[in-house]
């Protein structure tokens, strides 16, 4: 076959393939179920399936590793910014579950801290391994341990 043939046959093939914006999954879905009736963590909660989802995508689609550090590392500066601002609200709100929800806090980022430091030192290639994590994290800390904090403002009366 000439050179000419093997071209069609490629562009015809690469025709059938799907775009990048097209191959994106989304790993994580939010919706008013995963809610814990606090806007402002909503947003934040968003925020970090979105991180989520464009770190398992960096990772399945081979960006390559700068790219994937870079998420990472955006993904563990904006978990302490989170943990710090819920902390804040769970002890404003006088929450009674605070210590063992800062205990799970510091659990989720000694394991995100861990899958950074590996992964700069070329110890991890980040993997199924931290989408799991993720997953674990954004699922239950999110809409078991998160939950409990909006349905405790909604069972205690306003101070006035």
């Amino acid at each position: 076959m000439d050179n000419h043939g093997q071209s069609r046959r490629a562009l015809s093939v690469q025709a059938h393939l799907p775009d990048r914006k097209q191959r994106k999954m989304a790993y994580f879905k939010w919706d008013e179920s995963c809610s814990v009736r606090v806007p402002e963590f909503d947003q934040h909660h968003q925020h970090m399936f979105s991180l989520g989802n464009q770190l398992a995508d960096a990772m399945t689609s081979g960006q390559g590793e700068p790219a994937v550090s870079n998420i990472l590392d955006e993904l563990v500066a904006y978990t302490q910014f989170h943990f710090a601002a819920e902390e804040r609200f769970m002890r404003e709100e006088g929450f009674l579950a605070l210590t063992q929800h800062e205990a799970e806090h510091l659990e989720l980022t000694r394991r995100v801290f861990d899958f950074q430091e590996r992964h700069r030192r070329g110890q991890a290639k980040l993997s199924i391994e931290l989408i799991l994590f993720l997953r674990e994290w954004l699922t239950e800390h999110i809409l078991v341990t998160d939950k409990k904090y909006g349905l405790n403002r909604l069972t205690i009366p306003p101070i006035t």
